[in-house]
């Protein structure tokens, strides 16, 4: 485990009963042989307690990723507040009626508890679209700097409402396993505004909102979560 991850996350191992494993959630994999350390995003299609857990072979560039029996694999998954890791080994590789495997049954899982929706480190282009539900304003291009599925942190150029204003934030993410397009518009309450100075502004300045998400359904909070989950799987460093 990254020295990064251990930073935010209490890790202890547990059974698989705690996992509460439902299929069709979204797992990542990592072939441990290879050099790469890359990581690819499936699919759990089913399992057999003691016996094996079926993942779909992860696609890459509408391929799919050569796995050989034997391999061995570190498998990440989110569940509630919780990621769970473990490795595994391929035990058989099917192709009929599609692509998937069969991964050794874990032996011992590690369960890490992720701290109070943790703040992630983004740099991704947004707008706010209303302020305060009045409509007929030109749409104001900003930058959410930090992310959680409580809240965000938004660099504008201009100043655009005060602390208690409601406003609109859209932003458009991509969903692994499928680059899925994900376009949300969250309502947010402004919690706090200062002014700011950093170089890569070219000393300009610029506005720092911190807002909070209001009344997110279960559509939206769902695919939130999936992305922030994601950012979580790929890139422990970014906690802030």
């Amino acid at each position: 485990m990254d020295e990064g991850y251990r930073e935010h996350l209490d890790a202890a191992y547990t059974d698989f009963d705690a996992v509460h494993l439902q299929i069709g959630d979204r797992v990542q994999v990592e072939i441990l042989e290879a050099r790469d350390n890359i990581k690819y995003f499936t699919t759990l299609i089913g399992y057999l307690k003691g016996a094996s857990i079926l993942v779909k072979t992860p696609v890459v560039n509408g391929l799919s990723l050569p796995m050989a029996v034997g391999d061995t694999v570190r498998v990440r998954m989110f569940s509630g507040v919780n990621v769970y890791t473990f490795n595994a080994t391929v035990e058989r590789v099917c192709l009929a009626p599609f692509a998937y495997v069969h991964l050794s049954f874990p032996t011992a899982i590690r369960a890490a508890e992720i701290r109070n929706a943790p703040r992630l480190r983004v740099d991704m282009p947004a707008m706010v679209l209303q302020i305060n539900d009045a409509g007929g304003k030109e749409p104001i291009p900003v930058m959410i700097s930090n992310l959680s599925v409580s809240g965000a942190l938004i660099d504008s150029g201009q100043r655009f409402g005060e602390v208690g204003d409601t406003v609109t934030l859209a932003f458009t993410t991509h969903i692994q396993p499928n680059d899925y397009e994900v376009k949300l518009k969250l309502k947010a309450v402004i919690h706090s505004v200062s002014k700011q100075h950093r170089a890569d502004f070219a000393g300009r300045e610029f506005f720092e909102y911190g807002v909070e998400f209001q009344s997110l359904q279960p559509p939206r909070a769902v695919l939130l979560h999936n992305f922030i989950c994601q950012i979580l799987m790929e890139n422990h460093h970014k906690i802030v």
